[in-house]
């Protein structure tokens, strides 16, 4: 994934990404309707509201209409700047924890996969922020501070999987 420092794939980029976490959110919130076990729902919960304030912080920093119809994050101008296997990572991900909830989730194999998958989405939404953070920074733009915090809020979902996983398989 590249963005270059001009302003119109910036703004490009922050269309694609805050469409990619609203529709990220929903997903995840319908996940957690699925869930039985309350502490997995109140993880998937969590994230699903991080996404949709990820997206909220996006419309205040980059001025964006919420009015404006979103854009499809998976259409072939956000791969371009979101990156063609960075979507196709997210793809995966999200098909295989859907076919993870139509399972039970209690065997340790299925709460290993369906952990491992979560920090793979976690993982890629942070190097997301961090891409852009960069590219801000290197533009002396001082919003990328706020992409600094928003990417680190991502090492708190990574300890809260971990203890989540070390509760269950231990």
């Amino acid at each position: 994934m590249s963005i270059s420092a001009s302003s119109s794939n910036i703004e490009l980029w922050v269309y694609c990404f805050r469409a990619l976490m609203l529709r990220s959110s929903e997903a995840k919130m319908k996940f957690a309707s699925k869930i039985k076990d309350p502490v997995l729902k109140s993880m998937m919960t969590i994230i699903a509201l991080d996404h949709k304030r990820n997206a909220q912080i996006l419309e205040l920093l980059f001025n964006i209409d919420k009015d404006k119809p979103l854009v499809d994050p998976m259409s072939r101008s956000c791969e371009e700047v979101l990156g063609r296997a960075t979507l196709e990572n997210i793809r995966k991900a999200t098909s295989r924890i859907r076919e993870l909830l139509r399972e039970d989730i209690s065997s340790d194999a299925a709460l290993e996969d369906f952990s491992r998958t979560i920090e793979q989405l976690n993982d890629i939404t942070k190097g997301i922020l961090i891409s852009l953070a960069d590219v801000l920074e290197k533009m002396g733009d001082p919003r990328h501070i706020v992409m600094r915090y928003l990417a680190s809020t991502y090492e708190n979902h990574k300890k809260l999987f971990l203890e989540i996983k070390h509760r269950f398989l231990h």
